[in-house]
């Protein structure tokens, strides 16, 4: 009889996988996947924020933008019909952004690096009534308070990628 299991005959095919199959996993697992920075985030791209010091743009903000503004603000999407041609899809949304002037207003900047208040993006997803426009998004809830406060520190931060 075992002791380890109380089971007659040689330990279970668990026990050995467990004892020989699961290191080896393991091994593999970390010697293919490096940890993320300190500070950032290491739940996938795509999932909810999560409230922390440092935001990254790749995994705090372009999520919030798929998630909430690319159903519109796409190649030949409902904002680029309504003659503003700001695409926030992946790859190029932030330098779209950044020291760019609004179509509207072009004394308006979508983004200024380091100062929220007077950032178009900041203002039309935190106000009921940005300078130009209606708050974003338009169809559809406002964001989360998170979700603002992590577009509101990212520019603060200087709109790092």
């Amino acid at each position: 009889m075992s002791r380890q299991h109380g089971i007659a005959g040689p330990a279970s095919s668990h026990s050995i996988f467990v004892r020989s199959a699961l290191p080896a996993a393991f091994a593999v697992l970390a010697a293919g996947c490096p940890l993320p920075p300190q500070g950032h985030r290491t739940e996938n791209a795509g999932s909810p924020p999560v409230d922390r010091e440092i935001v990254s743009y790749g995994f705090d903000i372009q999520p919030i933008f798929d998630k909430n503004c690319v159903v519109c603000h796409r190649k030949d999407g409902l904002g680029e019909s309504a003659g503003i041609p700001l695409h926030l899809n992946s790859g190029q949304a932030r330098l779209d952004l950044i020291d760019q002037p609004s179509v509207r207003n072009p004394n308006l900047i979508l983004v200024l690096p380091g100062d929220p208040d007077n950032s178009l993006l900041y203002q039309k997803v935190s106000q009921d009534l940005p300078p130009v426009g209606f708050r974003m998004p338009l169809f559809d809830e406002p964001l989360s308070d998170l979700e603002i406060d992590l577009i509101r520190r990212w520019i603060e931060q200087g709109a790092l990628p």
